[in-house]
C-alpha cells in the first residue's frame, strides 16, 4: 500500500523528485490476481481492502494503490485526510462529494478534481482508474510545470522515459484512458 509517509523526497543537481520507499507489506499483484488479506495503513485502504465482507468475498486487485494515490494527492492539496479511519469506511463514502465543497478546492483545478473524484477516490474498484490511465489524464498532460520537471530529471538521470509519455499524447489526441475492468475485458 502506497502511503504519504513513504514518499522520500531527493534533490539531484538542481531538480528535485519523490520516490516510494518502505515497500515492507508490498506484494506484486499481477494483471488478472486478487489478493485477501488486510494489510496497510487504514487511511489510506480502500473499501475493498478495509470492509471485511468485501475483501472476503471480492478479494482485491492492483487498484488499491491507485485509492492510494488519490488520497496522497487529496492530503497534499487540503492537509487532512479525507476519511477518518476511526470509522467504517462504507458510511464515508456517501460523503465523498461533499470533501469537494470544501472552500479549499475554490483554488484547485477542475482537472485535479476530476482525477480524485472520478478516477482514484472511486468506491467501485472495477470504474478506479489504473495506473497506466493515470500519466494520460488532464492533470497531468495540461502541466507544463510536471513536463518541464519531468524533462529535467531526465537530464540529470541522462534517460529519457517520462517525456514520452507526454509525446504521445501530443501525437494522439485519443488515447483512450480504460478503467482496469475496460482493460481486463479485452
Amino acid at each position: 500500500m502506497i502511503k504519504y509517509l513513504s514518499l522520500i523526497e531527493f534533490h539531484f543537481h538542481s531538480v528535485s523528485f519523490s520516490i516510494i520507499g518502505d515497500f515492507g507489506y508490498a506484494r506484486t499483484i499481477h494483471e488478472h490476481s486478487l489478493r485477501y488479506t488486510k494489510v496497510g495503513t487504514t487511511a489510506y485502504l480502500p473499501p475493498e481492502v478495509s470492509h471485511d465482507q468485501w475483501r472476503n468475498a471480492r478479494g482485491y486487485n492492483k487498484t488499491v494503490d491507485m485509492w492510494a494515490i488519490g488520497v496522497i494527492i487529496f492530503v497534499s492539496l487540503t492537509g487532512y485526510f479525507p476519511f477518518h479511519e476511526e470509522i467504517d469506511i462504507l458510511p464515508q463514502l456517501e460523503n465523498i462529494p461533499k470533501l469537494f465543497q470544501d472552500d479549499l478546492f475554490n483554488e484547485i483545478t477542475d482537472e485535479v478534481k476530476d482525477l480524485l473524484r472520478f478516477r482514484l477516490l472511486v468506491p467501485d474498484a472495477g470504474h478506479r482508474m489504473h495506473s497506466a490511465g493515470v500519466i494520460y489524464h488532464d492533470w497531468f498532460q495540461k502541466s507544463r510545470n510536471l513536463l518541464k520537471s519531468c524533462k529535467q530529471l531526465e537530464e540529470c538521470l541522462e534517460k529519457k522515459w517520462l517525456t514520452l509519455f507526454f509525446e504521445e499524447t501530443d501525437s494522439n489526441a485519443n488515447v483512450s484512458v480504460a478503467t482496469i475492468e475496460e482493460s481486463d475485458s479485452n
